[in-house]
């Protein structure tokens, strides 16, 4: 509010506060018919002669058996007789005590010395999840306060899932499952998927790959390498993938794909444009030196580079277009880094693996030297 000060400057402003104590600031900023301003702050502080505050865990899990606080301030001037209650829903109150001394609960006062605190404690049990409302207050002849708070209650548990898979010949099939035997009695749910072949499990598991903010060398390529292949098998089972999106491209789980892909439904060409993208990210992921590291900038990392020329490799073999320069040139480069592996047989081998499946012809499965030292280095060291 604008207020105008008398002759000395003063002014008399009285303000109501929101019903919560709390630390407040007041900023004032002033103005004079001339061209002087000034601007000055200050804080306050909104008490009760008597306050009450709850003290409890965040959240509570079925089975607890746990204190509830209440701390109690005295502000008055005088010392106070008051009468402390809580009020509790969802969980069961079994005592009462201060300083150690049982009471009963919601009929004995409590004295409390002007400018002092004292802490009340009731016990309780946890038996069922849900949500627990508690309400403290504190009462005297003259001054009154309360405060109420929310909880959650969790299941003392985990969730478990026991899955199974199979196939199934002629109209049925059994299925035995081991349950654990400390389950809660009605929360046990079993879920029956039934697709009449692989291509639609494949399908179904898609839509997980399409909105992930995939970044790294290796996210990338987990990324069009499970799309290039499922292509492959659709095509291989005689399936356009046209004419299944609508019908299977997660379709096995839709609610759990809406919440995961609030965009809504997928749609296969997406699927196609994943390997493109793939692939060029891949390029461009690929250093001066040939290899590949864990992101664009930084050193090439053999492990790193073996794992982007093999699924190079599998994407070939699915029939994508791989680039047979950015292929020979990590092929180089995991050649000359053979070496630095010698004393890990596990990465070395990989390499080899790597090199072994990318060489497209017969004249490049030729081992070259860096290849043929290896490969006598496992050898020697076998087990």
């Amino acid at each position: 509010p604008g207020i105008v000060t008398d002759e000395n400057g003063k002014a008399t402003l009285k303000v109501s506060f929101p019903d919560s104590l709390s630390e407040w600031r007041a900023t004032a900023r002033a103005a004079t018919r001339g061209n002087r301003f000034g601007i000055a702050t200050s804080h306050t502080q909104t008490r009760k002669p008597l306050m009450v505050r709850l003290q409890a865990p965040r959240f509570f899990v079925v089975g607890d058996v746990l204190t509830l606080s209440a701390i109690i301030n005295n502000q008055a001037k005088e010392p106070l007789t008051v009468l402390p209650e809580i009020k509790a829903q969802g969980i069961t109150l079994t005592g009462m005590t201060v300083r150690g001394k049982k009471l009963e609960m919601g009929k004995s006062s409590i004295k409390i010395p002007a400018g002092e605190a004292l802490r009340v404690d009731w016990t309780a049990a946890v038996k069922s999840p849900g949500h627990v409302r508690l309400r403290v207050t504190a009462k005297s002849e003259s001054y009154a306060d309360g405060m109420e708070k929310s909880f959650l209650v969790h299941e003392h548990g985990i969730e478990k899932f026991i899955a199974k898979s199979g196939k199934m010949k002629g109209d049925r099939r059994h299925v035995a499952l081991t349950l654990p035997p400390e389950r809660k009695p009605g929360s046990t749910r079993v879920t029956v998927q039934m697709t009449p072949s692989l291509a639609v499990t494949l399908l179904d598991a898609l839509p997980y790959l399409v909105d992930y903010p995939y970044g790294c060398t290796e996210q990338t390529l987990s990324r069009f390498l499970p799309s290039v292949i499922t292509l492959r098998t659709l095509s291989g089972l005689g399936l356009k993938p046209e004419s299944v999106a609508d019908r299977m491209f997660g379709g096995l789980e839709p609610e759990a794909a809406g919440k995961t892909h609030p965009q809504g439904k997928k749609d296969l060409k997406r699927l196609k444009a994943m390997v493109g993208e793939g692939l060029s990210r891949l390029y461009d992921f690929q250093h001066s030196d040939g290899g590949w590291g864990w992101w664009k900038d930084g050193d090439s990392d053999p492990f790193m580079t073996a794992y982007v020329l093999w699924g190079l490799a599998v994407a070939r073999e699915a029939g994508a277009k791989v680039d047979a320069d950015a292929l020979a040139r990590g092929v180089r480069y995991l050649d000359r880094e053979l070496v630095t592996a010698e004393t890990r047989l596990d990465r070395q081998a990989w390499m080899l693996h790597a090199l072994s499946v990318s060489s497209a012809s017969a004249e490049e499965k030729k081992p070259t030297p860096f290849q043929t030292r290896a490969l006598e280095n496992l050898w020697k060291n076998r087990d």
